[in-house]
Parts: structure tokens; sequence; C-alpha cells
């Protein structure tokens, strides 16, 4: 009878708690998850951080100086996210200064505590490698604690005596009492950015279906079996998103004088290139909107406020440029990315915090070939005043490719009357030029022009001709001769004077 008779009287005292706070601190308030924050949703979603903490007066006793309890973890969030800081803070109007209806810590028994006072002891860390607090003097409102390797599900636990302020000291600190106490909690996790998320116990909770629900007591569990508890407690819960880091996409569009595909030094940027940025999302590369940039100035370019993800970036050709190669970039100096074709770098995949760089398309302005066909008269090789040029001879312009191999597209020109070729609008590179060789002469000297060569005596072939970005290769010449005839008689020279 005893005992019963005492529940009663706490019953009774926390129901007067409960009005009193009502009054104060709208105790009818219900506590279920806050969204802190909500923001833009990550590329790839993770579930959100669902963080709970719930206090039990007296730890599960009924005699005033056994310590009350509390129960804190976390579910949910990107992979190795870890709860690294945990506030609790009964100060409630966080003014500094111990006033009525805050609770606060009786780690003595000096005064201002009432009855017991038992210290800050840990009796779980199931899971968390370590587990620091600030030390906690008598009558302070506020825990601190650090951790580390604190991941999801795990659970700390602790006790501690609480005390509250009310017209006196009170031992007794039920879910009423608590009720408006501060919970804050801060998390890490690499490539992610999450302020620390805030809210307060309240006496009556609910953790609904969260799988909070499986790892902390319910409001109204029962401690001993034999009654419920839910007058004993308070609970705090909250849901944070995380957002990740920022990250970008860069490059240069450059023009490539010596066709290497490498930014190399006094390579010059080339300004307005248009790039677009497309995502990965399931099989297919689609468009990201917003996300279409052109290069400054320097041929420089930047795809900001970006989520993590995997990215293609597309050029695209400008006139009269003409497309050299692409070279992935590198994060932290690893090549990340592949290139599949000369205007598209593609697999960029990227997390938050990371910064993909040297994103960079080579260009080149077409070069042109020329030269003469002509008679060429005293047969020296040099195209000299008053040697004629021959008209209507073909000339074929074949690129030729690393290691001598002739590429199959020819470029086919004809001397105009003054005997004068040109092939232009052509891909920089290794070029040779082959003289259809006109049936009314004989051949003649051919002579390479101002990019150089070799030319080949007796031929007409002329190769080894490499042309840089816009570069002309000029006087690429084939001389021709007149066929010469001889003719006499043999006669009976009567006379003998040498004369017919």
């Amino acid at each position: 009878m005893g005992r019963r008779r005492k529940d009663q009287r706490r019953l009774d005292r926390s129901r007067t708690a409960r009005s009193r706070v009502s009054h104060n601190h709208h105790a009818s308030r219900v506590c279920r998850f806050e969204q802190i924050e909500p923001r833009r949703l990550l590329a790839i979603s993770y579930p959100a951080i669902q963080v709970g903490g719930v206090y039990i007066e007296d730890g599960g006793h009924a005699e005033d100086e056994t310590p009350d309890a509390f129960e804190v973890t976390f579910v949910g969030g990107a992979p190795g996210t870890q709860l690294t800081e945990l506030v609790i803070d009964g100060d409630k109007d966080s003014n500094g200064l111990l006033g009525p209806l805050d609770v606060f810590f009786d780690t003595t028994l000096d005064p201002p505590g009432a009855f017991g006072a038992v210290g800050l002891k840990i009796e779980e860390q199931t899971g968390i490698d370590w587990v620091e607090y600030d030390p906690v003097h008598d009558a302070d409102t506020r825990l601190t604690f650090r951790f580390r390797g604190f991941d999801a599900g795990d659970k700390l636990r602790f006790t501690i005596d609480v005390d509250e302020v009310g017209s006196t000291v009170t031992a007794e600190v039920e879910g009423g009492e608590f009720h408006d106490t501060h919970f804050q909690a801060k998390f890490e996790a690499d490539h992610f950015e999450l302020e620390p998320g805030a809210t307060r116990y309240a006496d009556y909770y609910d953790f609904g279906s969260s799988a909070l629900a499986d790892l902390l007591p319910p409001d109204n569990y029962l401690q001993s079996g034999e009654r419920s508890e839910a007058v004993h407690t308070a609970g705090a819960m909250m849901t944070l998103q995380q957002t990740p880091l920022p990250i970008t996409i860069s490059g240069k569009v450059f023009q490539d004088f010596d066709l290497d595909n490498v930014l190399d030094a006094g390579e010059p940027g080339l300004a307005d290139f248009r790039l677009d940025l497309y995502e990965l999302v399931g099989t297919d590369y689609v468009p990201v909107a917003g996300q279409t940039t052109r290069t400054n100035g320097q041929g420089q370019y930047t795809f900001t406020d970006v989520l993590p993800g995997t990215y293609r970036v597309v050029e695209t050709q400008k006139a009269p440029y003409l497309s050299i190669g692409a070279t992935p970039g590198t994060v932290l100096g690893q090549t990340r990315g592949r290139v599949i074709g000369t205007d598209i770098i593609s697999d960029i995949s990227l997390v938050g915090g990371e910064d993909s760089v040297r994103n960079d398309f080579a260009e080149a302005l077409p070069v042109t070939l020329s030269g003469h066909v002509y008679h060429d008269a005293d047969n020296d090789g040099v195209r000299e005043p008053g040697e004629v040029g021959i008209a209507d001879v073909a000339i074929d312009v074949q690129r030729v490719a690393p290691g001598g191999v002739a590429l199959p597209l020819i470029y086919t020109a004809y001397t105009q009357p003054d005997g004068s070729w040109s092939v232009d609008n052509l891909m920089p590179g290794n070029y040779q030029v082959i003289e259809i060789h006109p049936d009314a002469y004989d051949d003649g000297l051919d002579t390479a022009g101002t990019a150089g060569g070799t030319a080949h005596n007796p031929g007409d072939l002329i190769d080894g001709i490499w042309l840089g970005s816009g570069q002309a290769g000029e006087n690429y010449d084939f001389g021709e001769l007149m066929p010469a005839r001889l003719s006499g008689h043999v006669y009976h020279d009567a006379d003998n004077d040498g004369v017919r």
C-alpha cells in the first residue's frame, strides 16, 4: 500500500507540474520528427538522418537517490555519417541563469540540489568507438558529449541525477518537468555539409514508423512490468537532410598549334565556345537544366552548383575551327572520366566536395596547300618569270596518319590556266601531294614549298608536309618538260661541202 500511495502522490505532482508547464511552455505540443532546412535532394538519394533521445526519470527506479537515465541514437544518413557532438541543456529560456522551470544536474549533496546526488556515468556505448564529455559541475544545466565512431544504429546510454527549479527545488523530474529541455546534435560525413540540428524534449512523444521505435523506449513503455511509465519519460527527435558539398567541372578550349591534344605553353584559349552538361540518369545521359556555359576570353569554362553524380561534357563546334581531340580531367591529380569523341568527355563521377579540372578540348584552324604545275624551260626546278603554267592537271592531296599510312580520303584539285592549284579547309596534320602527270610533258623537277617536305625526283610526289593549326603551305610546284625533237637527212654530198 505504501508503494502505491507514493506512486499516486508522484502522479498527482506530475499532473500539477504538467498543468504548470502547459501554461508556460505549451506542454500540449507533441514531439514528432522535425524537418531541418529542407534542401535540394541528392542525385543519389540517401535516407534522411533521424536522431532521437529519451529521458527516463529515475532510470527505472522509484527512489529519488537513483540517477535518471538518457538514451540517444540515430538512423539514416549517407554512408559514413557519424554523430560527433551532442548537447542537452536544461536552461530552457537560454538566458544563462538557473530560473523557474529550468532543470539542472545534481552531482553533489551541496545546494541547490534536493535529496540524493549522482554524477554522470556512461552505462552503455554500443558500437561507439570513443566518448568524451565536458566536466559536469553541480547545478550545471548543460551536458556536452563528443564522439568518434558513433554510426547509425549505435546507442549511448548514460545516467545522472536531474533536479528542477520550481517554487522549491524538486528531485523528481518527470516528463512534464523535463519538457522543453534543449536537444542539439552535430553530424559529419565525407562529401556532405550539415548544420547542427536543434529541437526540444517533449513530455509526449511518438517515434511512429521510424526505425528509432526499435532502438529507443516508447513514451508509455513498461519499465518494471508493473505500470506504464509515460509520465516519467520525455523524448526528443528530429530529421536532418544532408546537403552534398559543392562540386565543379571545369576545363579549357584551346588552339592546339602542334596537334598533340595537350595544352602547351603559348597555346591560346578560345573564347565563346559552347559547353553543355549532361547527367547519367538510369542508363541515359540527359541535359542538366540550366547547365550550359561558354568559354571566357581565356578559353576557360566552369560548371558550378553541380550535385554529386556522373556527368558528360559536350562541346559544340564553332566555325572555322576543327576538333583535334579532348582530354578527361582530373580529381586530386587522378584521371576521372573518358573521351568518347573529339567533342565529348563522359563518365565523370563526382561526390560532394570534389572538383574535376582540366577537362580540355583541343581545336585547330584549317590549313591550306597550294602550288603550281609549269613548264620548267631550263629544268632547274625553280619557277621563274616567263615559265608558262600548265592548265587542267589533276593534283591529289592526301593526309598521312602517324606511322606513314596514307588515309583513304583524297582531295583533288585541277590547275588553273596559269598552272596554279589550291586545296583549303584541310584538317591540320601530315600531308602528301601527288601530281597526275600530264601526257604531253616529260617529268621535270618538283620542289617542296614553305611548310617543308620532300620532293621525290623523279616521281611526281612531294610528301612529309606538316601543317600546324592555321598554316598555309605554298609553292608546292611540279616542273614539267616539253618533249624535244631531232630531225635531219642522210644524203649524197656530191661536192663534199657538208651542205645539202
